[in-house]
């Protein structure tokens, strides 16, 4: 205890003389250094992907027209030429729809079997508005195949 008393009055003395003493320092926290360095490599950013679109679905793949199926929708097609020429009467037309209804009603593709029939009953009925609604879907049936 002696010493503090001693070391506050040496410290008061100089103090008054115009010395000045240094600031106590605190001592630094003394850390243990690693004895051998390990350097990682640098780290570079990763680049962010560009975004892309996802691919379209495919398209549903066209059934495949069957022999039936194309000799009636081909038919068909060479009667609605006729038709348009003017060439038949309603008999003679009567009777080339008759000829495709007995290709094509042994089909296996869906809707040709079915409008071929609905155009047979239409002209045969003599209703013009169901022969019109017939032809047209015998000849979406026959595109939907790629007939």
């Amino acid at each position: 205890m002696r010493s503090i008393v001693v070391a506050v009055i040496v410290a008061a003395a100089l103090t008054t003389g115009g010395c000045s003493l240094p600031a106590p320092t605190a001592r630094a926290a003394v850390t243990a250094t690693p004895t051998a360095t390990h350097s990682a490599p640098p780290v570079t950013p990763k680049p962010t992907p560009t975004p892309v679109a996802p691919k379209p679905a495919p398209a549903p793949a066209k059934p495949k027209a069957d022999a039936s199926a194309e000799l009636g929708c081909g038919h068909f097609r060479n009667i609605m030429g006729d038709v348009s020429a003017g060439i038949l009467t309603d008999a003679e037309l009567r009777t080339k729809i008759k000829e495709v209804y007995d290709t094509a009603y042994v089909s296996e593709n869906a809707g040709i079997p079915d409008a071929a029939r609905a155009m047979l009953a239409a002209i045969t009925a003599d209703d013009s508005n169901a022969f019109v609604a017939a032809v047209t879907a015998f000849d979406g049936a026959c595109r939907a195949v790629g007939v």
